[in-house]
């Protein structure tokens, strides 16, 4: 069979209309809903391919992809693997039966035939008397060309054999289940590009990263969150997952000629509580100065990127401990001039300014 227009396909048909296919799911949905033969998402993904159905009566030739991609319109959508056991549960019951189509020697796009109900009373009166053998789909030889090949082309499974370049396989796997391998990749896009300048990451942990911001990404959508470009709300993701921070003061040193940066914070207890700091315990922050102090020894220049104001004391503390790095000593002041200001909203109209430990008491 050759793929085509779905009107070649209309004498597959088993219905004269659209009001005795629609009566033929009735009945099949009573019996689904009482055996309880399909889950609520593969029961969705059947709704979904009667809905395809509709123009050619009980026939469906669209794509798996395209199928899968309607589940997720305003509604709580649905995986391709979903949908592919749906479509083996159909077919154990009889409801279904699936043409292979073929163009040019190459396997093409799936014909999806509903069966009407009345053969599945026809199949139970027969298992009484003889012992039914399994279904299979129905195989239609490709038609002979004469360009000889060594390879079957069609026991390739494109999106489950298929490796994708250039993407690990540990998120490839999960991310097939639900895009197309053009769009995998482009979701693996966003992960490099996120994180190009951390070079303190180990590719297990940018795999790690990418397929937490992808899962939370799916669920999202799940939930019936309106997303325009999944690919750019993936990147907004991925982002949040990362330390803001520590993002802005790489890329802001990204194009200099520092080989490194060294991030040291004022407390070693971190807590975004405020409140609690009051908790930590006074021998792990004597260690904490030394790792500042060994820091600053280490380095060409010394950014003082703590908030304005607050944390008096402990910054007189730290002063003490920097006063002999003084010469090197800057801090981010903003397009207003205020300084110094925390790295967490730094771009690239911030500059670099002196300071010295005598700003604290004005700051």
């Amino acid at each position: 069979m050759k793929s085509g227009n779905i009107n070649q396909f209309k004498h597959l048909s088993k219905f004269n209309s659209l009001k005795s296919f629609n009566s033929s799911m009735e009945q099949w949905y009573i019996d689904i809903h009482h055996q309880k033969l399909l889950t609520k998402s593969e029961l969705i993904a059947l709704k979904r391919l009667v809905r395809f159905s509709a123009s050619v009566f009980g026939i469906c030739n669209a794509k798996i992809s395209t199928i899968v991609s309607a589940t997720h319109n305003k509604t709580v959508g649905i995986s391709r693997s979903t949908f592919k056991r749906m479509l083996l549960k159909a077919q154990k019951m009889n409801l279904i039966t699936i043409h292979h189509t073929f163009n040019h020697g190459k396997q093409g796009h799936s014909v999806y035939v509903f069966n009407d109900y009345s053969s599945k009373r026809d199949a139970d009166s027969n298992s009484l008397c003889d012992v039914a053998e399994p279904l299979q789909p129905e195989q239609i030889e490709p038609a002979k060309t004469s360009n000889l090949s060594k390879t079957n082309n069609h026991n390739i499974n494109t999106y489950k054999d298929n490796v994708i370049p250039n993407v690990p396989v540990e998120f490839q796997d999960l991310a097939k289940c639900y895009y197309s391998p053009k769009q995998v990749l482009e979701f693996w896009n966003c992960v490099k590009i996120s994180t190009r300048y951390l070079t303190y990451m180990s590719n297990v942990q940018k795999i790690n990263l990418g397929i937490r911001a992808f899962k939370q990404c799916i669920v999202n959508m799940k939930l019936g969150y309106k997303i325009r470009n999944v690919f750019g709300y993936y990147f907004r993701i991925l982002n949040k997952l990362l330390d803001k921070t520590v993002n802005n003061v790489i890329r802001y040193f990204a194009n200099s000629d520092y080989g490194g940066v060294q991030i040291v914070n004022l407390f070693a207890y971190a807590t975004p509580d405020p409140t609690e700091l009051k908790y930590r315990e006074e021998h792990k922050e004597n260690l904490n100065d030394k790792y500042i102090e060994k820091a600053c020894e280490n380095s060409q220049l010394i950014i003082i990127a703590w908030k304005r104001g607050d944390r008096k004391p402990r910054k007189r503390q730290v002063a003490k401990l920097l006063q002999k790095f003084e010469g090197k000593i800057k801090c981010f002041q903003d397009e207003k001039g205020k300084k110094p200001r925390h790295p967490r909203d730094l771009n690239e109209k911030w500059t670099l300014a002196d300071y010295s430990f005598s700003e604290i008491e004005d700051e």
